[in-house]
């Protein structure tokens, strides 16, 4: 009796699976293969993709082979066998449970082939309806062929009687089918990617078997990338309060675009039963740019709490999936790294772009490759008028650009990512106004810092232990900005003789005698203007304690709460600023400054400190500094509660 025989009557549920256990156990388990092309022309592509509404930005193919003990080709279009009732969203967890009939009046047609070995456990293709191109059978059990939908049955017509309905469980779970030793094993093999072709690492090209290689399609000539676009903007302080008495204004923020493409490919072959890998090997591309603009506007000393924040949450990017045997899951994220202190009146932006090196990251057997870098490219520093700035800033923006893999639930599960970092370092102290530029000299500067790094983590399936690097890095200056003071000029008068001539007559009382007396003189007036720095007309002053190699001599002392700075130069003028400890009522909110024009340092006084004031001494010309403490609750320090420190003649 053939096939068409047993299921042209509806079976006994116990007698028909004995009956066809009978007849196929002596049935040829020969090899059968399952082909899914991903991104082709194949009816059995659609729902795969991780969006179903947009289009595919994959292709590829996956091949399993095994025994027919092990595969069968149940929901191809070409197979006798019809799928009824599936849900194109599978539950990944629990699968489906559906209704499946076969009809044929060809006896060669083996509509019983899944029964080879028993239908439990065998891998079977599935059709589009159902969400994914393969699954495991759970249980495969007649039923009664009213239970198949009307539209079917009237469909099906007269021959509705000759067919034979099975209620049909399956899900995804293939490391739930048990192998022992000397069992049939089944094969796998994926190539997927957004590359055309496929990914060509040198472990690829040395496959052997033909079956592996991918399926060439004319519409597929290009690569797809997948694009990213973020946009940032994050709020590092808004603060807006009295403290004490002085009143505290502050707003800080971080505004930043990233925009990249990825490509990727991914090519991996092993056995499903059991579930161990034999290649593994991935490559991925990508351009990215990034550009970032700190602003800070307000009149407020203040100190930045340390900042780690995730400016863009994890996002997903179009994935795929089939599920139980790849998961395909690529994502966007960045951080905010923010730190460092501020005393600000006014407001500056500091913006920067840059365009990062295309990257191609290879793993496998052809290990990691370097970059080739396209170049860089930097904006600048915006600074307002009207702003006294003191900073030392550092922010880090660190997008990342990942793919996360899984492969057969357990075997693999990593995370491949390319990390791009850019540091922008603010610092340096700046005072503007409406009048002439005061005599601190001072440097703004913005370095700037890239890096382009990358992250393979997780379960590596053969790709050894986690490894992360950089590819490419970059410091360098952004930005230096620097505000000389004016330099005198001075007037020079010099004089030399210049000729004239005189002549005198003199009589003398004798009438025969005349004397006359020519006189020369030579005068020349010659004015100069030259630059010359100011030159002190006077001797140092021995008050200040002042020496004949320094210009300047600051210092400060206490009485009681209140802190009284100086500076004097060498003619003993003399500027100098109070600051009450006790409520912060002073100079610039708790900072005394003093200096002036005539001053070529200036000098400032923090007091906080702790229990000592640290006084500083900066010179204008070079940068250097000078500092000195004194312990406020002790009095001791400097000349017993006198704190004196000297500018250089730099």
């Amino acid at each position: 009796m053939g096939d068409s025989a047993v299921i042209t009557q509806e079976p006994d549920h116990f007698a028909s699976a004995r009956w066809l256990s009978s007849q196929l156990h002596t049935r040829d388990d020969s090899n059968i293969k399952l082909n899914y092309t991903i991104g082709g022309l194949s009816p059995v592509t659609q729902g795969v993709s991780h969006k179903a509404s947009a289009p595919s930005v994959y292709q590829g193919s996956i091949l399993i082979s095994g025994p027919a003990s092990r595969v069968n080709d149940l929901g191809h279009r070409s197979s006798p066998w019809t799928i009824v009732g599936c849900n194109s969203s599978p539950d990944l967890i629990n699968g489906q449970t559906v209704l499946a009939y076969c009809s044929s009046t060809n006896p060669k047609v083996k509509c019983a082939g899944v029964f080879v070995g028993g239908a439990k456990n065998t891998i079977i293709t599935l059709p589009a309806t159902c969400g994914a191109p393969f699954g495991r059978i759970v249980t495969l059990v007649p039923t009664s062929t009213s239970k198949l939908p009307r539209s079917v049955l009237a469909q099906l017509g007269r021959s509705a009687k000759d067919v034979s309905v099975f209620t049909l469980k399956f899900d995804y779970n293939y490391e739930n089918i048990p192998y022992k030793s000397g069992d049939a094993k089944v094969n796998f093999a994926i190539d997927i990617g957004t590359l055309h072709g496929g990914v060509n690492p040198t472990s690829v090209s040395k496959r052997s078997d033909s079956d592996l290689q991918i399926q060439k399609r004319s519409d597929h000539d290009k690569e797809k990338d997948i694009k990213v676009e973020k946009e940032i903007k994050y709020i590092l302080a808004d603060v807006h309060e009295k403290k004490k008495g002085v009143k505290v204004d502050l707003k800080a923020t971080v505004e930043g675009k990233f925009e990249g493409s990825l490509a990727f490919g991914y090519h991996i072959t092993g056995t499903i039963i059991p579930p161990k890998l034999k290649q593994h090997s991935a490559l991925m591309k990508s351009d990215s740019s990034i550009s970032a603009k700190l602003s800070l506007t307000g009149l407020a000393k203040y100190t930045f709490p340390k900042k780690d924040v995730k400016v863009v949450p994890k996002t997903g990017l179009p994935g795929f999936s089939v599920p139980g045997l790849i998961t395909l899951d690529p994502f966007v994220e960045a951080d905010l790294k923010f730190s460092g202190d501020i005393d600000l009146n006014g407001s500056a932006v500091a913006s920067t772009f840059a365009t990062l090196p295309s990257i191609e990251l290879s793993i496998g057997d052809s290990g990691l490759k370097k970059p080739t870098i396209k170049g860089v490219e930097s904006g600048g520093l915006k600074v307002t008028q009207h702003l006294d700035l003191s900073a030392t800033l550092k922010m880090d923006l660190e997008p990342k650009l990942a793919i996360g893999i899984k492969v057969l639930k357990k075997v693999v599960d990593a995370e491949i990512a390319l990390v791009p970092n850019f540091a922008l370092i603010a610092k340096g102290e700046v005072e503007l106004g409406d009048g002439p530029i005061s005599a601190i000299n001072p440097c703004i500067e913005l370095d700037g810092k890239l890096a382009l790094g990358y992250e393979i983590s997780g379960k590596m399936g053969g790709w050894g232990a986690p490894k992360s690097g950089d590819f490419w890095s970059l410091k360098e200056p952004l930005y230096k900005k620097c505000l000389q003071k004016p330099t005198p000029t001075t007037t020079i008068v010099s004089h030399t003789p210049t000729t004239t001539t005189t002549t005198t007559t003199t009589a003398t009382p004798s009438p025969t005698t005349t004397t006359t007396t020519t006189t020369t003189t030579t005068t020349t007036t010659t004015t100069t203007t030259t630059t010359v720095p100011p030159t002190p007309t006077n001797p140092p002053c021995a008050a200040a304690g002042g020496d004949t190699a320094l210009m300047d001599t600051c210092g400060f002392y206490m009485d009681g709460t209140v802190v009284t700075g100086f500076c004097q130069n060498l003619s003993c003028d003399t500027t100098t600023s109070t600051i009450d400890l006790n409520n912060y009522i002073g100079n610039n909110n708790g900072i005394l400054t003093f200096g002036g024009s005539d001053f070529i340092a200036t000098c400032s006084i923090d007091w906080l400190h702790g229990p000592a004031l640290q006084a500083e001494c900066q010179d204008s010309i070079t940068g250097t500094t000078v500092t000195a403490n004194i312990d406020i609750s002790s009095n001791i320090g400097n000349i017993n509660g006198m704190l004196t420190y000297i500018a250089s003649n730099n």
